[in-house]
């Protein structure tokens, strides 16, 4: 299960909150030419929004105009100006954005991918035991973190759920929200994941941002499970 970290890149060159780089001193000449790099990156990506075919897991995302979609390439590349490992980067299928937000703000992305994972019947989908899958995540984080601090990437600590595990089997998708905390971040990521059931594997969506928008980015979730559908061969019977 991915673990994605959150971080707004303009704020992150400042060295500071969005807020906070509002009212810093004039930036130096590195951190200008940093900006106009990643404002490039942005004004440059393709933005996709109304109904966005999957081809690969054979899906639909619609989105209408509340939100856009990222091809594959360009949602690695917010990936890695968030800060993430490249392993956090691969078989990513897109990311979603609110449609008045893009990867330089203090917002959320909902990173799209998905697994070929067989049949998962309703019944083992709504018994599983979370709190245990937290109990094991939790026991192999010094030896995956030693991993990461080689590499110069942050260590990770599963604090828990944000939001318990829940199934919904009319429409066949699990929700949940993780807290995770990465070494040294005032503010404990977000990683709400929606999880699509279809005949032969799982759509996930997975919004990452930040503890304290728990709240506005639960609605989202909602919405972004609503908005995702398999195509009529891949659906449960």
């Amino acid at each position: 299960m991915p673990n994605y970290f959150a971080a707004a890149a303009l704020a992150a060159v400042m060295g500071l909150s969005v807020a906070a780089a509002a009212r810093a001193d004039e930036p130096t000449p590195a951190q200008k030419a940093e900006i106009a790099r990643l404002v490039g990156i942005a004004r440059l990506q393709h933005r996709l929004s109304g109904d966005v075919a999957l081809k690969a897991p054979q899906a639909t995302l619609h989105l209408g105009h509340r939100y856009y979609f990222l091809g594959p390439e360009e949602a690695k590349q917010v990936l890695k100006e968030w800060g993430n490992p490249p392993s956090a980067a691969e078989d990513v299928l897109g990311i979603v954005f609110p449609a008045d937000k893009s990867f330089l703000d203090d917002t959320w992305g909902a990173v799209v991918t998905y697994e070929q994972a067989g049949y998962i019947a309703d019944k083992d989908a709504n018994s599983t035991d979370y709190n245990k899958y937290v109990e094991e995540v939790q026991k192999g984080e010094d030896s995956e973190n030693e991993a990461r601090k080689k590499d110069g990437f942050p260590s990770i600590h599963l604090v828990g759920w944000a939001q318990a595990p829940s199934y919904d089997p009319a429409r066949h998708y699990l929700i949940w929200a993780r807290d995770l905390r990465f070494s040294g971040e005032k503010d404990d990521t977000l990683n709400y994941d929606v999880r699509l059931l279809g005949r032969r594997g799982f759509l996930s969506v997975n919004l990452v941002s930040k503890m304290p928008q728990l709240a506005s980015v639960r609605a989202d979730a909602a919405s972004l499970a609503a908005a995702a559908t398999f195509d009529p061969r891949q659906l449960l019977q």
